[in-house]
């Protein structure tokens, strides 16, 4: 009786096994990155409406983009048989020779951590330093990127930016504004410096530390003159000459007084 060679046969069905889970594994893959564009996105979103620092959410999202990829290529080698247990293994054994190696990349990301949670820069400021200028359009986990005057991207590694001396000028520096009230036929009886202070108190755009302050400044017939003295971001200050002083006027009119609100002239912006 003549016996059949089925090596073929095993080898055959050993290749279909393979193609199935690579196929598996790029379908995962392009799944994957599909999904996590798509996260990543309505991530953006969210931390935007989370009413924190712009240049916190681009940092969030890279960090989170890195972390979906590394789950990613995780999912990705687990598909194709590979011992996902073992490769942890070879990673936790090689870390402190990939550390040496990478030790400029583990500098960004730390970097990266210090530039968000120190603030030195933000997103929005006009920095010069190393003849570079530009303003930061995006503080990324290993990245700053700028925009130069000439419009350019401009894209240097985090921990150049904290290993020299920048010259910064930012939205976020704070600065003192004043200005002076004028009110007629307010009642006798209505304090109108508590009016004045409670309102600066309960404004959003004015810093509660330094505390604002209200004073008299004249007193007649005609009714009297009070001048505040205020601390603000300078990015704040056109929305305090509309909204705060809008504020000031409608809340003395309610209560029967004209108002009338003129600068300081002498505001530090």
């Amino acid at each position: 009786m003549q016996s059949i060679d089925i090596a073929p046969y095993i080898m055959n069905f050993r290749s279909m096994d393979f193609i199935w889970e690579l196929a598996k594994a790029m379908m995962i893959l392009f799944i994957g990155v599909w999904l996590i564009n798509k996260i990543c996105k309505i991530s953006s979103v969210i931390f935007g409406q989370m009413n924190i620092d712009i240049g916190l959410v681009s940092f969030l999202n890279s960090a989170f983009k890195l972390f979906l990829r590394v789950i990613l290529g995780l999912l990705f080698l687990s598909a194709l048989g590979v011992n996902i247990t073992s490769v942890m293994a070879a990673l936790s054994a090689s870390i402190v020779t990939a550390g040496i190696l990478i030790k400029d990349s583990m500098s960004n990301f730390i970097s990266g951590f210090l530039l968000i949670f120190n603030k030195p820069i933000r997103v929005g400021d006009y920095i010069e330093f190393e003849n570079v200028k530009g303003h930061v359009m995006k503080i990324e986990m290993a990245f700053t990127t700028l925009k130069s005057p000439e419009g350019n991207s401009v894209i240097i590694p985090n921990f150049r930016l904290l290993s020299n001396n920048i010259l910064r000028e930012s939205p976020y520096d704070i600065c003192e504004h004043s200005f002076f009230v004028h009110i007629t036929g307010l009642n006798p009886k209505l304090d109108a410096g508590k009016i004045l202070d409670g309102i600066l108190l309960t404004d959003k755009d004015v810093l509660k530390i330094p505390a604002p302050k209200v004073k008299y400044v004249e007193i007649n017939e005609q009714g009297m003159k009070l001048k505040a003295e205020i601390f603000c971001e300078k990015r704040t200050v056109l929305s305090l000459q509309t909204n705060l002083y809008e504020n000031i006027k409608l809340t003395f009119r309610k209560l029967g007084a004209e108002v009338l609100v003129k600068e300081d002239g002498k505001s530090n912006v």
